[in-house]
C-alpha cells in the first residue's frame, strides 16, 4: 500500500475487468491513482489523513503503519538486522507518526528496539527543519 497507488499482481486485471465489466485500462487507472491511502482514507498525503483523522482515515493509517512494519520485518530478516532505517518523502520523511512519533501501536522499532542516542531520532522533525 502507498499513497495513491496499489501493488497488484498483474494478473488480476484481466479477471478483475471481466468480473466488474470494465475495461483494464479503467483498473490500470484506479489502481495507479485511486487506491492505496487515497482509496481508503480519502486522501494520499499521510500528513493530510493525520490533521483530518476520523475513522476512515485511522483505518488507512493503521493499515499503512502496519505494511511499513511487515516490510521491515521482511527486510531485517534477509539483512540479518540493519544500523540504521531512514525514511523518505511523504512517507515519514515530514510525517513523522509513521516512524514512532503517532500513537501507541502504530510504529515500533523491530523489536522493540530505540536508536541509539545521538545517532538517529525515532521521531521528530528532519535535520534543519
Amino acid at each position: 500500500m502507498i499513497g495513491g497507488r496499489l501493488a497488484i499482481d498483474a494478473a488480476v486485471v484481466p479477471d478483475l475487468a471481466r468480473r466488474l465489466a470494465v475495461e483494464p485500462a479503467r483498473l490500470i487507472e484506479s489502481f495507479n491513482h485511486e487506491a492505496g491511502l487515497l482509496g481508503m482514507g480519502g486522501n494520499g498525503n499521510p500528513a493530510e489523513l493525520i490533521a483530518a483523522g476520523g475513522e476512515r482515515a485511522t483505518r488507512a493509517l493503521e493499515l499503512y503503519c502496519y505494511r511499513i512494519c511487515k516490510y521491515i520485518g521482511a527486510y531485517l530478516t534477509v539483512l540479518g538486522g540493519c544500523d540504521g532505517i531512514v525514511f523518505c518523502g511523504g512517507g515519514g520523511g515530514d510525517v513523522f507518526e509513521p516512524r514512532g512519533g503517532g500513537p501507541p501501536g502504530w510504529f515500533v522499532p523491530p523489536a522493540g528496539g530505540k536508536p541509539p542516542p545521538g545517532r538517529a531520532r525515532a521521531a521528530g522533525p528532519p535535520a534543519g527543519k
